[in-house]
């Protein structure tokens, strides 16, 4: 089990900021289409500060939040 304010600390300011991938079918991400085999990047750092998903203090360092469901390895359960 992590402490929580390590994973804070992950969500605050992950190890890696951009993860590139290619789709691999047309999909409709807000509103835009992008094509199968297009290359595309994800902003980590972006994902992990988003006020709809952290609140309106996403941006601030908290060791009193929840930071269950950070990005900052990807997604899912992580084990070093």
């Amino acid at each position: 089990l992590v402490p929580a304010w390590i994973e804070e600390t992950l969500r605050w300011d992950a190890p890696v900021q951009f993860v590139f991938r290619r789709s691999t079918a047309e999909v409709e991400i807000a509103d835009r289409c992008v094509p199968a085999n297009a290359y595309v990047v994800a902003i980590v750092g972006s994902a992990n500060r988003d006020e709809r998903r952290w609140g309106p203090n996403a941006a601030d360092f908290d060791v009193a939040r929840n930071p269950q469901g950070h990005l900052a390895f990807g997604l899912g359960n992580h084990f070093c």
